[in-house]
């Protein structure tokens, strides 16, 4: 994979075989894959954008080059790869990335694995709070299920 090609500008590709559920905070986004997902303004309390689950096959791939917010991304089952440090590092099963704001994130799944997440798109917050965030994606043990669960019954 030609890393440098790939990470250079912003990406979202989806591919045949992935799937997606989401629920949105209010109807302002009006990119397709959004079109679909439930509205939920309770979201708006905790500084949500966005949250879902996702089922993704390769060619899934991700690049945010100046994410306005950050992305929190829990895996239940099968692995992907995530951008930490310039490194591809692989999130399966039982681990959990923090995407900060404002810095490169990329992320895609591996041929022949699906990989299964939640995952949760915070708003922008003010500079003064967002310094509380780290400057560089974290991954770490982080159990999912719970989270996916509470996602499951949300979207419901």
């Amino acid at each position: 994979m030609s890393q440098t090609h790939e990470i250079s500008r912003e990406t979202h590709i989806l591919g045949a075989r992935s799937r997606r559920w989401a629920v949105r905070v209010n109807a302002e986004d009006s990119r397709p894959w959004l079109a679909t997902a439930a509205l939920c303004a309770e979201l708006a309390h905790h500084h949500i954008l966005h949250l879902g689950i996702s089922d993704m096959a390769a060619p899934y791939r991700v690049v945010r080059t100046q994410q306005s917010g950050a992305y929190f991304l829990a895996c239940f089952e099968g692995e992907g790869r995530i951008l930490v440090d310039g490194r591809w590092r692989t999130c399966r099963a039982g681990t959990a990335c923090l995407l900060p704001a404002h810095v490169l994130n990329a992320f895609h799944a591996v041929a022949g694995i699906r990989w299964k997440f939640c995952w949760v798109r915070y708003e922008a917050l003010p500079k003064a709070r967002s310094l509380l965030l780290p400057s560089s994606p974290v991954l770490a043990s982080f159990a999912a299920e719970p989270l996916r669960l509470a996602i499951e019954g949300l979207r419901e």
